[in-house]
């Protein structure tokens, strides 16, 4: 007999075989299930509804997603997927300047189209003082410089948007997340408000900017690895292989290989280095150091970056992107998952659903 509880399959084929990415789709809309983040997974906390399948239906990890059901007719790059332009991109406004990571270009962007009001929130990660992701809807620009800096496990980000959803009278918000979290967005945005039109969610619009991503570490995983007590640390950074982690009176700098066990296990298996299904796509490779490349993905992805620039909060540069080098990182990022998709299937094992067959 089929099992119809669709917890069920997702303990099937995501949650036991390890591939949760622990965004927090599943619990966001769900009060049966919560999300353990220490132990790397949701659980049930009620009896699952029969016939209920929105856990299943919005989890990135159990499907793939179409981008052409986003991005339509837009020109498509074989290696970059779709993009209609590619700037290298640094804040120039003050409170942006030096506290966001590789430019502060994200917190610039953000910063400017709440100051438009193209966005009445955001949904941003700070941390606590372990390194530990702590997701935030702020409303203001001040609150969002709080949040500036990159942290390198995941942050269940999703769930805000469940929380804005059910108690928050919001019109537009945006997410600044990593690939498969923006696939989750996706996934909620078409089974919750484009194909339901008596959904009291369809109206919402939601900005996504996605962050290059070779992978998240698991937060207890990564904490091992250290050799840095996690409090003092004010600052991690990942370019060109190395790992810095940065104390106020040291920096530890070692290959990223050497935390390649600290990754979830889905990640080697992704080949979404680039965020393809942001309206835009932010990273440090590629640019110049102090910039972010800044791949624009959509209409909605050009028009926050038009924002940020005619506000003077950022300039950008197409000229000083280095086109090649980043297909190249990409390639090599969906290289490598090809290989290990292949090794896995070789050997009998579970990959992710989000993997064609």
């Amino acid at each position: 007999m089929v099992d119809d509880l669709y917890f069920n399959k997702l303990e099937s084929v995501v949650i036991n075989p390890g591939f949760c990415v622990l965004c927090g789709a599943c619990s966001a809309f769900c009060n049966r299930i919560s999300l353990d983040y220490d132990a790397g997974r949701p659980v049930l906390v009620k009896p699952c509804v029969k016939g209920c399948s929105n856990c299943y239906d919005h989890c990135p990890i159990t499907t793939d997603f179409d981008g052409n059901r986003i991005f339509g007719n837009s020109p498509c790059d074989e290696v970059l997927g779709a993009v209609t332009e590619i700037k290298a991109v640094r804040a120039t406004a003050p409170d942006a300047t030096g506290r966001g990571q590789d430019g502060g270009a994200v917190t610039a962007i953000l910063a400017a189209v709440l100051k438009r009001g193209k966005i009445d929130a955001a949904v941003v990660v700070e941390r606590d003082s372990q390194w530990r992701p702590i997701p935030r809807i702020i409303t203001s620009e001040d609150e969002l410089y709080t949040s500036a800096g990159s942290k390198y496990s995941p942050s269940p980000n999703i769930e805000e948007l469940g929380e804005i959803f059910r108690t928050l009278d919001l019109k537009s918000i945006a997410i600044v997340d990593v690939g498969c979290h923006i696939r989750a967005v996706r996934n909620l945005e078409f089974n919750l408000l484009y194909n339901a039109g008596f959904s009291p969610y369809s109206d919402l619009k939601i900005y996504t900017i996605g962050l290059f991503c070779s992978g998240s570490f698991g937060h207890g995983s990564l904490l091992n690895l250290l050799k840095t007590e996690p409090s003092s640390v004010r600052k991690m950074d990942i370019a060109k292989g190395k790992f810095s982690i940065e104390s106020s009176d040291s920096v530890e700098t070692r290959p990223v290989k050497e935390f390649e066990s600290a990754f979830l296990p889905s990640c080697p298996m992704c080949k979404d280095y680039g965020a393809e299904l942001a309206d835009l796509s932010i990273g440090s490779i590629a640019s110049p150091e102090g910039y972010s490349t800044v791949v624009v993905r959509s209409l909605m992805g050009w028009g926050m970056l038009r924002d940020a620039v005619q506000l003077g909060y950022v300039e950008a540069d197409a000229s000083l992107v280095d086109t090649e080098a980043l297909k190249k990182s990409i390639a090599n990022k969906k290289k490598h998952a090809e290989k290990r998709i292949a090794a896995e299937r070789a050997g009998k094992k579970t990959v992710p659903g989000f993997i064609p067959k």
